[in-house]
């Protein structure tokens, strides 16, 4: 009876080392990044009118849009009624953004509901100068942890690509969120250095 208690507490010491072993291997392998669609502005007036501006965009490119998330879950929308709720949806394509965009329409039609998916900031809205910007995401970091983040922007172009470039990186980087040089030559290297 007595070995029974030792062995169970060497077994219970044992899986608990074990578990700590494999947490700090996944947090060596494993990176969590978050999908953000940074609004940018040279003032907060101006990012906040971009940021308003979205949703009337995202509703001349329905189309667009709709075939953007029937890429990421494998649903072809196009047969669809737009006027109708969603109702019930069932993909063999990526769960988890199905189940967001669900989650978030409730009851709306679906051309309700890819307006507001395409015109949110996905978790959290980062609207602001580069500068602001730079300072929500460094707070996020802060707050939920992870290891950086993924940019999304709806319309790719070269201005919002320099508006990220030219000045919210730079932002980042004077705050130590960003390097400013990669030390490995491959992007995995890269990713598992920082």
């Amino acid at each position: 009876m007595g070995q029974d208690k030792v062995g169970r507490r060497r077994a219970g010491k044992g899986a608990e080392l074990c578990q700590q072993s494999l947490a700090s291997l996944f947090r060596a392998v494993l990176k969590v990044l978050f999908m953000i669609y940074p609004i940018l502005g040279e003032t907060m007036e101006q990012a906040r009118e971009k940021a308003d501006r979205r949703p009337v965009q995202a509703a001349r490119n329905i189309d667009q849009r709709l075939a953007q998330m029937g890429w990421t879950t494998n649903i072809d929308f196009s047969g669809h009624d737009l006027d109708a709720p969603i109702g019930e949806l069932t993909t063999n394509g990526h769960q988890s953004s199905l189940e967001n965009f669900i989650r978030k329409a409730g009851g709306k039609t679906l051309r309700e509901a890819i307006i507001g998916h395409s015109s949110s900031g996905g978790c959290v809205d980062l609207v602001g100068t580069p500068d602001a910007v730079a300072a929500q995401m460094g707070e996020l970091m802060q707050e939920v942890g992870g290891d950086g983040f993924l940019f999304a922007l709806p319309d790719v172009s070269r201005r919002s690509v320099a508006e990220v470039t030219e000045g919210l990186i730079p932002a980042l980087q004077q705050r130590g969120l960003v390097r400013r040089q990669y030390g490995c030559k491959h992007f995995r290297d890269n990713l598992l250095e920082f």
